[in-house]
């Protein structure tokens, strides 16, 4: 297939936790830069992302854990994801630290232009040190920047992406992204992240 501007993808991050724990996000752009390009171009732009995320995250996760892989896929016909490829990331952790507890996670928020909705991230898989007494410490605060930066931007940042991508939150009902205006907010106490059916993300 070609991926064209105007195209809706949503793109899986996976990572994989302790005690066989499988973590997803989902995130879904529209392609508004770039002109045509092919499936694998896009999945290549899509591993940069998932690389530069891993990047971020790996100092305050365990050696244990890491982000495993990404896969996109674009809406077609009839409405539904079409898989166009997956990338390996298996990019681990670097603390030796004890993690928090399974469900305990850095909440980032990005709002939505003309909304009162939000584009919500639930952070997995981090050591214990950052979130002291139920709050997060200087570094898990800029974790959380810092990735949520990078979860509102076009990725026209990272220098191997070809194309330019709206981030934001879709629509079943209407097929429509609803894009994020680009601020952020990072939640200073922990939160819980309950488990969800499969394929939902967190």
């Amino acid at each position: 297939m070609t991926v064209v501007d105007g195209d809706i993808l949503r793109v899986d991050l996976f990572y994989s936790l302790i005690d066989n724990v499988v973590a997803q996000h989902v995130f879904h752009y529209e392609k508004t830069g770039g002109g045509n390009q092919d499936d694998q171009e896009v999945v290549d732009d899509m591993k940069e992302f998932a690389i530069a995320w891993a990047q971020l995250w790996r100092p305050l996760a365990k050696t244990t854990e890491s982000v495993s892989s990404v896969s996109v896929s674009l809406r077609g016909g009839g409405g539904k994801f079409l898989p166009i490829g997956q990338a390996n990331i298996n990019i681990s952790g670097v603390s030796v630290q004890s993690v928090l507890p399974q469900g305990v996670a850095l909440l980032i928020r990005g709002t939505v232009v003309g909304s009162s909705g939000q584009g919500r991230k639930f952070i997995p898989g981090l050591v214990a040190s950052v979130c002291p007494d139920g709050t997060w410490n200087v570094s898990g605060l800029t974790l959380g920047a810092d990735l949520g930066l990078l979860y509102v931007s076009d990725l026209t940042q990272l220098p191997l992406v070809q194309g330019e991508y709206q981030q934001g939150t879709f629509s079943v009902a209407t097929g429509l992204i609803k894009p994020l205006t680009g601020v952020i907010f990072v939640n200073v106490e922990a939160n819980y992240q309950r488990r969800r059916r499969p394929g939902v993300g967190i």
